[in-house]
């Protein structure tokens, strides 16, 4: 059944024929609920991608819009690409619809789209997600680089908690993260408008993006459930 508002998701595309498929089949099998559409902005690309695209689309339960763009060289990056290609998704979405983003390399958990919405639906203006290395890859990372990682997540975690016990925030609640990742964000159309759309950056336009939200007064949701793995 499809739902009462659009649920739309952007995705920046770049050389990901090897991927994209497995990134498309992971949105089309959510649980309970599904996309209305997705919008991919193919840009800069010199594999076959847009046809591995082509080829899959007959196969899912939601539209795509595919959009191919070659940006000059000082802005072929994936800030420039999210950042249309959420725009977009926008004026498919509405005004009262949800924007959805995530990378093409990333395969989003069965129950993502259901969380996302659920966070929403108790009051977030928008939600993020963790992302997850592929434990295949992670295990061709050398173990110093998993050191320094768990550790600066803890100490991360611990500052966030401070934060959380002297105040508390009723939509972003104990237990969370304090990930921003452009691998899994979801917004309120109003809010993303509100808050400028996601800046077009060479690099950390998803945490620029949640800056610009924090700037409006948006309220987050960062559950530890929200999980895509890259």
């Amino acid at each position: 059944m499809s739902p009462a508002r659009s649920l739309v998701a952007a995705i920046p595309v770049r050389n990901e024929a090897d991927r994209i498929g497995c990134c498309l089949r992971a949105l089309a099998t959510q649980q309970g609920t599904c996309l209305t559409h997705a919008v991919l902005l193919i840009n800069n690309s010199t594999d076959s991608t847009a046809d591995r695209v082509r080829a899959v689309i007959p196969c899912l339960p939601f539209r795509v819009c595919v959009v191919e763009r070659t940006y000059p060289s000082p802005m072929a990056h994936a800030g420039t690409a999210r950042s249309d290609a959420m725009k977009v998704a926008a004026a498919m979405a509405g005004p009262d619809g949800i924007l959805l983003t995530t990378d093409a390399d990333g395969v989003v958990a069965p129950d993502w789209l259901a969380r996302n919405l659920a966070a929403l639906d108790n009051g977030a203006d928008a939600v993020c997600g963790r992302a997850f290395i592929d434990p295949a890859e992670a295990r061709l990372l050398p173990a110093c680089l998993h050191d320094d990682d768990r550790a600066e997540m803890a100490y991360a975690t611990m500052l966030d908690h401070i934060h959380d016990l002297i105040d508390p925030d009723p939509h972003d609640p104990w237990p969370r993260h304090t990930e921003h990742s452009g691998a899994s964000i979801a917004v309120r159309v109003g809010a993303w408008r509100q808050a400028g759309g996601v800046p077009p950056l060479p690099l950390g336009e998803d945490r620029g993006f949640l800056m610009a939200l924090r700037n409006v007064d948006a309220d987050f949701s960062h559950l530890r459930q929200f999980r895509v793995i890259l």
